[in-house]
C-alpha cells in the first residue's frame, strides 16, 4: 500500500489496524485515536511524519502500538501514561526526542518497550 492512511478509518470500530511493512506517508490520522475498540495498531516500516498525537490516551485498552521504522518526530508523549493495558510498544527508530516520561515503573502488562 502507498500513499496517506483515510481518516476515515475512524468511523470503522476495529479492534486491529495493521498497516505495518507498507509505504504509507503522512501523518497518523488524530481520528484512529477516536476508536476505543482498537487493541492493536501496527504502523510500523512505514514514511510516517508528524508526531505522536496526546489523543493516544483515549485508547485505554490499547495492547499493542507500534510505531517503530518511521519518521515520527517531536516528545513522546505523557498521555502514553493512561494507556495501562499496554503490552508492546515500539516506537524505536524514529525522530522522538526527549526523556522517556517516567510512566513505565506502574506497568505491570508491559512486555516489550523499544
Amino acid at each position: 500500500l502507498a500513499g496517506e492512511i483515510p481518516s476515515e478509518l475512524g468511523l470503522i470500530p476495529l479492534e486491529g489496524l495493521f498497516l505495518n511493512e507498507n509505504s504509507l506517508l503522512g501523518s497518523i490520522p488524530i481520528e484512529l485515536f477516536d476508536v476505543a475498540s482498537l487493541l492493536t495498531i501496527r504502523l510500523d516500516f512505514n514514511f510516517l511524519t508528524g508526531t505522536v498525537p496526546d489523543r493516544i490516551s483515549q485508547l485505554t485498552d490499547l495492547e499493542d502500538f507500534r510505531v517503530d521504522s518511521n519518521n515520527l518526530s517531536g516528545e513522546i508523549p505523557a498521555a502514553i501514561s493512561s494507556l495501562s493495558n499496554l503490552v508492546v510498544l515500539r516506537l524505536n527508530n524514529n525522530f522522538l526526542r526527549g526523556a522517556v516520561p517516567d510512566v513505565f515503573n506502574d506497568y505491570f502488562r508491559l512486555d516489550f518497550f523499544d
